[in-house]
């Protein structure tokens, strides 16, 4: 507050100097007397060597910028450290730091002041408000004068050498809160596949020798009477899966949007983590066919599953291209769950129903942001809508 009334201060002397300054300028033009144009071109100077004091600091005032760690998860609070030095022999003078946090809502100003020779230390927390990977620290620079004549504003962007420290924030994983007992019907299938392998105890049939197979998977009779190597498969029960279809379209911008993509991956963060606990293989993929998508055997896969949803850019096109519907043949895909999770579910009616025409059960799980209306869908899609600020495991676990 201090430093706001000696700045108000400052700002009620400029008025006079820049009017000080035409006068002098207007009067030596219409009388010709040198002691006007003295004073203008003195006034003139100082101005210009305000600027490039104030554009020189700016540009090489040195700091030091750290984070508490580079990887967090929704909801964290993580540490901000910043040191600013002044290692010039004159003060900084009435200079603002900006800070962004993770969200717009909890960007900071700091004002201060530095004698020469001089340092400040700021500890800030950040919290983080939702997943992805972002940028947080000093964004811009503002510098006043000591006689309150200039005020510059620099974006630290503009600095070749600048960096914001990186954050990389990973959806949280609620707890699934079930009401029925079991095994969700809808998050597993129903029952056991069978599917061959290279190993087990009933003997699925036989294939050409490929690099990689044992002396043991030979079968030496059928190589005899062909004169070429053949293998053996076998046959084993596979284990149930489920599918998760992220829609990377995002309709919402700005923050919205993030909230909205934050909602759609702390689901898909919940599901994967609950079926990946009970021994459900969990296949995820994006909408856009150049994202690879990634694949989850057990629990200890649940790292790069959670790593592929904070990465994900929601940067793809409104509906889904039919090479995200690549589900497995048709025996395999029989009662399969897929769970889709979209912001624009208006646009994805065709999807649903191909994949209900193949024989998989579809559950839609869409971001139900201010100012959207209700959606018809397909019979046989069960909705769940997801609102910012819902517990998404309860949410969930009240509808499977």
């Amino acid at each position: 507050m201090k430093g706001a009334g000696i700045f108000s201060e400052m700002k009620r002397l400029r008025v006079p100097y820049v009017i000080t300054m035409a006068v002098s300028l207007l009067a030596g033009l219409l009388t010709g007397v040198r002691a006007c144009f003295l004073l203008f071109y003195t006034q003139l100077f100082l101005l210009l060597f305000c600027a490039v004091v104030i554009v020189y600091t700016i540009a090489s005032f040195a700091y030091l910028q750290t984070v508490s760690q580079d990887k967090a998860v929704k909801g964290d609070v993580i540490r901000l450290h910043l040191e600013i030095h002044n290692e010039k022999p004159y003060p900084f003078t009435m200079m603002q730091v900006h800070i962004s946090a993770v969200s717009s809502r909890e960007n900071q100003v700091l004002p201060f002041h530095l004698a020469p020779k001089a340092s400040i230390v700021f500890e800030l927390p950040i919290e983080c408000s939702w997943r992805g990977e972002t940028g947080v620290g000093m964004s811009m620079v503002e510098l006043r004068d000591m006689f309150g004549l200039l005020h510059i504003s620099f974006p630290l962007s503009f600095l070749p050498y600048y960096r914001p420290r990186r954050l990389t924030i990973f959806p949280k994983a609620d707890a699934l809160s079930l009401t029925m007992t079991g095994t969700p019907r809808r998050l597993q299938t129903q029952g056991m596949l069978t599917q061959p392998s290279d190993s087990g105890s009933d003997l699925y049939g036989l294939q050409e020798y490929r690099p990689g197979d044992t002396e043991r998977q030979i079968h030496w009779k059928v190589s005899a009477a062909h004169n070429a190597l053949y293998t053996k498969r076998y046959e084993r029960e596979a284990r149930p899966q489920c599918v998760i279809l992220m829609d990377d379209f995002m309709p919402h911008a700005g923050e919205e949007g993030k909230i909205a993509a934050d909602l759609l991956c702390c689901a898909a963060a919940t599901l994967s983590r609950w079926a990946l606990s009970h021994q459900n293989r969990v296949n995820l993929r994006a909408g856009s066919p150049h994202i690879p998508a990634v694949q989850g055997e057990n629990l200890s896969d649940y790292g790069v599953v959670q790593e592929w949803l904070a990465l994900l850019p929601f940067e793809g096109v409104r509906g889904m291209p039919e090479q995200s519907m690549d589900l497995p043949a048709s025996e395999g895909v029989r009662d399969l769950p897929v769970y889709l999770l979209t912001a624009c579910p208006d646009a994805l009616s065709g999807v649903m129903k191909e994949i209900l025409r193949r024989g998989a059960r579809v559950v839609c799980v869409w971001a139900q942001m201010s100012g959207t209306s209700s959606f018809s869908f397909p019979d046989g899609v069960l909705d769940i809508p997801l609102e910012p600020g819902c517990d998404i495991g309860v949410r969930l676990g009240e509808q499977l």
